[in-house]
């Protein structure tokens, strides 16, 4: 309660008086009367609907009913509509076994073991397959077990000729295929075998050329099969008959290197190693006529080729045809070290090995 007022409550609602009012008048149970006329102008203020207003009391629900379950008598059989123009189809009756049929499954006698019925089919088999007039397929027997291999030894007559084979000693890898060199005669040689990088193996020596009339190879060359067989191809083929249009003469002799030497290019004592040292390279000095003339490379090299000599002529033709068949040709416009003679060689040059070098 606030200070100066005192709260009463009614019938109508709650009404604040002041409390001087009560103190004037004495105390509230002892004078009612008064306090009613202190609350009758405010219960004229009120509504008609607000003196109708009284507590509301809440009633309580009614119990929801419970549904009743349902039974097979209350569901009504749906009937399935009929197929047109089909009729259905009934189930298959199967009848009940009796006793009298099990008594007599009981009373059948046991059936014959797998073996004997795997004989007769077999019996079928043969007399069906093979009509007596035809003769019958061999049949391979069946493999039988082999006897476990002794641990110690085992002897090849014993084994299998597959077995024999595996059990028997790598023969040795026959000989290399033997040097074939058409248009020279030559003579195999062993492998050369020298310091370092130098040597090989397919040696061959150089004596003539097969052409009419024949020539040969003055000192004799040894190298390679390879280059033996490059060299023979283009002296036969290039520079005979250039010699035969150009000269008029037949080639009798061809004045070459030792072929072979084991030593760096140039004869220098540092650098790469040359390719006389491996067998593939020789250099070509001159050429002897069938008149018994000799053209050098030292002597009838001529840089002018259009107004040269024949012989100069020459030796640059026979020069440009080598380009065509070897991987360098070093003649004397390549440098002082071949001002003398003709360098022709297979060897690699490149990754690839498909540089070559006409010089």
């Amino acid at each position: 309660m606030q200070a100066g007022l005192v709260s009463l409550v009614f019938l109508n609602g709650m009404t604040v008086v002041p409390e001087e009012s009560l103190a004037a008048k004495g105390s509230v149970t002892s004078f009612p009367s008064a306090v009613r006329e202190l609350v009758k102008p405010l219960e004229e203020l009120l509504s008609p609907e607000d003196k109708k207003r009284r507590p509301v009391r809440r009633r309580k629900a009614a119990p929801f009913p419970q549904a009743k379950p349902l039974t097979m008598k209350d569901v009504e059989p749906v009937p399935l509509e009929k197929p047109e123009g089909k009729e259905p189809v009934p189930a298959p009756v199967v009848p009940a076994p009796q006793p009298e049929d099990m008594a007599k499954e009981l009373a059948k006698p046991e059936a014959a073991p797998l073996s004997d019925a795997v004989e007769k089919t077999r019996e079928m088999d043969e007399e069906q397959a093979v009509p007596p007039s035809e003769p019958a397929l061999a049949v391979r027997p069946e493999a039988k077990p082999e006897p476990a291999a002794p641990t110690k030894s085992v002897s090849p007559a014993s084994l299998e000729p597959s077995q024999a084979a595996e059990a028997a000693p790598e023969e040795p890898a026959g000989p290399k295929e033997a040097c074939k060199i058409d248009w020279a005669e030559f003579e195999p040689k062993l492998p050369v075998e020298g310091e370092g990088e130098c040597g090989f193996e397919d040696a061959v020596q150089l004596s003539s050329l097969q052409l009419t009339p024949e020539a040969s190879f003055s000192p004799q060359p040894t190298v390679t099969c390879a280059l033996g067989e490059k060299v023979a191809e283009w002296l036969a083929k290039d520079v005979a008959p250039l010699s035969k249009t150009l000269l008029g003469e037949d080639l009798v002799r061809i004045q070459t290197g030792p072929g072979y030497s084991c030593r760096l290019r140039n004869n220098g004592k540092t650098g790469k190693i040359s390719e006389h040292a491996r067998g593939n390279a020789l250099d070509i000095a001159g050429f002897v006529l069938s008149s018994g003339e000799t053209v050098t490379v030292a002597d009838d090299w001529d840089k002018n080729a259009i107004e040269a000599e024949p012989k100069a002529r020459f030796l640059r033709a026979v020069h440009t045809a080598a380009c065509q068949r070897f991987t360098t040709v070093l003649g004397p416009e390549a440098d002082v070290h071949h001002k003398s003679h003709l360098h022709v060689d297979i060897g690699c040059h490149g990754k690839s090995c498909t540089y070559l070098i006409c010089q």
